[in-house]
C-alpha cells in the first residue's frame, strides 16, 4: 500500500528535471528576447515561449513542494497500519497457538492426576517399597509442572487476547485518518500532475516553435483552453507580457485569468457592464470603461486594490477606448456621440471630439500615432488629426448600417476596426445586408479602406454562410492576413487575406464571440463568448 503514494515523488522528479530543461542551455529566455528600446524590436515568440516555461515549470515545482506533506502523512500512517497489522496478525497466531495448546496441556494434567492419585495410593501402602514412593513424588511433581504450564498458557492467552484487541482498534481507528489522508494525497497528485502537465506543455512548446518555426498559421488555429465564468464576459485583453486574460462582464467587474491555470481575481468599482479595457503603464497598469458611462483608472495588478480614479466620461453607454501609440493619451467614445481624450499620465480631459450623428462604437490610433478614427453606429468613420485634434475627413463605411423601416431603429455599425501594421490599411468591422434588424440577422463583413485615399476598396465576407457581425479584428502581426471574431446564431473566427473578399479559412465556435484579444506573442488569441466562457486559440502545429 506504501507504493500507491509513490506517483507524486515521481512527478515532483518529473517537475525539477522539467526545470533543468529549461534553464538547459540553448535557446535561453534571454537569446529568445531582442532588446526593446533603441532598436524597438518587438520580443518573440520564443521570449514568450521560453518564459511561459519558466513560469509554469516554477508554478508545477511549488505545488509540489507545497503537497509534499500530503504524501508524507499518508505514508506515515500507511506504515503505522502496517505495523499494526502485522502485529495483530502476529497476536492472531499466538492467540490460535494458545487456543490450542491450552486444551491439550489440560488433558495431560488430568492424566497426570490420575496417575498421581494411584502413585500416591501404592506409596502409601505398608512397607511399600522406595520406588513406590519416588514413583509417587515423581508424579506429583509432574502434575504441579503441569497445572504451572496450564496457568502460564493462560497467563499468555490473555496477553495476547489483549494484544489482539489493541491491534483491531488501532487499525479501526487508523482507518477514518488514513481514508482523509488518502484522499488528501489523491487530490494533491491530481493538482501536481495538473500544474506538471501545464509544464511540460509549455516546454514542449518551446520544442516545437525551434521544429516547425513561430510563423501563425491560421489553418492549425485549434482551441487550447475553455475558461468558464458565472455571468457573461463582453471584452477580453492580454497584458504587455501575456502573462493574464483580463476579461469585463456583465457583473459589472472586471477579471484577471490565468489563462492558462483559469485562476482569477476579480476587480470591483463599475456600476454597470464592464465594455472596455486598455492598458497604459507602470502608474497607470490598466483602465476600464463601463456601461454606465464611467472611466475608472486602476494602479493595482490584484484584486485586492479600488480603483485610484472614477470619472464620469460619457452620458450612457461607454463603448470603446484606445491608447496612443507613444502612451500619451487615451481615447474613449460612447452612446452620447462624444469621442474624448485624456491624458494617461494624469487621467485630465484633452479634448472632446464632436461630429458623429449616432453612438460612437470604436476608436483607434494609427500606427505611427498621428491620426485618430472613430466608427459610428450609421457606418460614419472620422479621421482626426492628433497634432490639432482637427477633423480631416469622413470615410464612408455605410454598407454596415441599415435603417429598419418596420421598426424604426439603426441596425449595424462600425463594431471594430483596426490598421495594418504599416499603416496603409483601415478594416473595419460589423454587419451588412440586414435582413432582420429585430433579431440581427445579417452577413459578417469587414470593410477595406487604403488610408491614404480614404477610398474603400473591397468588402470581404465569409465563404461559409454564416450570419451575425464582426466584433472583433485585428491583423496578425506581419499584416499578410485580418482576424475576425464574432457571429450571430453561432460564432466563428474568419481569417482573410485583406486582398481577396472571401475568407480563406475559419473556425467555428459553438457561441458567439463578443471581442477579439491577440496574445503579444501573434500565435494566441482569446475571445469572451455568449455562453459565459472565455476561449484560448494557438494558431501553431500541436506539439
Amino acid at each position: 500500500m506504501i507504493r500507491a503514494a509513490r506517483p507524486l515523488l515521481g512527478m515532483i522528479a518529473g517537475v525539477t528535471l522539467l526545470a533543468a530543461v529549461v534553464a538547459a542551455p540553448g535557446r535561453t529566455l534571454a537569446q529568445s528576447a531582442p532588446a526593446v528600446g533603441a532598436t524597438g524590436a518587438p520580443k518573440t515568440a520564443f521570449y514568450f515561449a521560453a518564459r511561459d516555461a519558466q513560469r509554469y515549470t516554477e508554478r508545477a515545482r511549488e505545488i509540489a513542494e507545497q503537497h509534499r506533506g500530503a504524501f508524507v502523512e499518508q505514508r506515515r500512517l500507511l506504515a503505522a497500519q502496517a505495523t499494526a497489522e502485522q502485529q495483530k496478525v502476529a497476536a492472531d497466531a499466538q492467540v490460535a497457538a494458545l487456543s490450542a495448546e491450552i486444551p491439550q496441556i489440560e488433558a495431560v494434567l488430568a492424566q497426570t492426576a490420575a496417575t498421581q492419585a494411584g502413585a500416591a495410593a501404592l506409596a502409601a501402602t505398608p512397607n511399600a517399597p522406595e520406588s513406590f514412593k519416588l514413583a509417587a513424588a515423581s508424579a506429583a511433581q509432574l502434575q504441579a509442572d503441569m497445572a504451572k504450564l496450564v496457568e502460564q498458557r493462560k497467563t499468555q492467552l490473555a496477553a495476547a487476547t489483549q494484544a489482539q484487541a489493541a491491534a483491531t482498534q488501532q487499525i479501526a481507528a487508523l482507518a477514518p485518518t488514513l481514508k482523509a489522508a488518502t484522499d488528501n494525497r489523491v487530490a494533491a497528485e491530481k493538482i501536481v500532475t495538473e500544474a506538471a502537465t501545464i509544464a511540460k506543455a509549455a516546454v514542449d512548446r518551446i520544442a516545437t516553435l525551434d521544429l516547425k518555426g513561430d510563423v501563425p498559421d491560421p489553418k492549425q488555429a485549434r482551441q487550447t483552453q475553455k475558461l468558464s465564468h458565472p455571468r457573461g464576459l463582453l471584452n477580453c485583453r492580454f497584458d504587455a507580457e501575456g502573462q493574464w486574460l483580463w476579461a469585463g462582464g456583465e457583473d459589472n467587474a472586471i477579471h484577471r485569468f490565468d489563462w492558462i491555470t483559469g485562476a482569477k481575481e476579480t476587480f470591483a468599482g463599475h456600476k454597470s457592464w464592464v465594455g472596455s479595457l486598455a492598458f497604459l503603464g507602470e502608474t497607470t497598469p490598466f483602465v476600464s470603461g463601463g456601461y454606465e458611462g464611467q472611466l475608472l483608472f486602476w494602479d493595482t495588478l490584484t484584486g485586492k486594490g479600488a480603483p485610484t480614479r472614477t470619472i464620469d466620461a460619457h452620458k450612457g453607454f461607454l463603448r470603446a477606448m484606445a491608447v496612443s501609440p507613444d502612451g500619451q493619451f487615451l481615447v474613449t467614445c460612447g452612446n452620447d456621440h462624444l469621442v474624448k481624450v485624456w491624458k494617461t499620465a494624469d487621467a485630465t480631459p484633452v479634448i472632446t471630439l464632436e461630429g458623429h450623428a449616432s453612438h460612437v462604437y470604436s476608436v483607434g490610433f494609427s500606427p505611427d500615432g498621428k491620426r485618430l478614427v472613430s466608427g459610428d453606429l450609421k457606418g460614419v468613420v472620422k479621421d482626426w488629426d492628433v497634432s490639432t485634434w482637427k477633423l480631416v475627413r469622413d470615410i464612408d463605411a455605410k454598407v454596415m448600417w441599415k435603417f429598419d423601416e418596420g421598426f424604426k431603429a439603426d441596425v449595424g455599425g462600425v463594431r471594430c476596426l483596426d490598421f495594418s501594421p504599416d499603416g496603409k490599411l483601415l478594416a473595419l468591422g460589423g454587419m451588412g445586408e440586414v435582413s432582420n434588424a429585430f433579431a440581427g440577422v445579417g452577413k459578417p463583413i469587414v470593410v477595406i479602406v487604403d488610408w491614404e485615399s480614404g477610398k474603400q476598396l473591397r468588402v470581404l465576407e465569409s465563404a461559409e454562410a454564416v450570419q451575425g457581425s464582426v466584433y472583433g479584428l485585428k491583423f496578425s502581426r506581419a499584416g499578410d492576413f485580418l482576424i475576425g471574431a464574432g457571429g450571430g446564431s453561432g460564432g466563428a473566427l474568419w481569417f482573410w487575406n485583406p486582398a481577396e473578399v472571401k475568407s480563406f479559412h475559419m473556425v467555428k465556435i459553438d457561441q458567439v464571440a463578443r471581442d477579439l484579444a491577440v496574445h503579444p506573442d501573434g500565435l494566441r488569441l482569446a475571445v469572451p463568448c455568449f455562453d459565459q466562457s472565455l476561449r484560448v486559440f494557438d494558431l501553431t502545429p500541436a506539439p
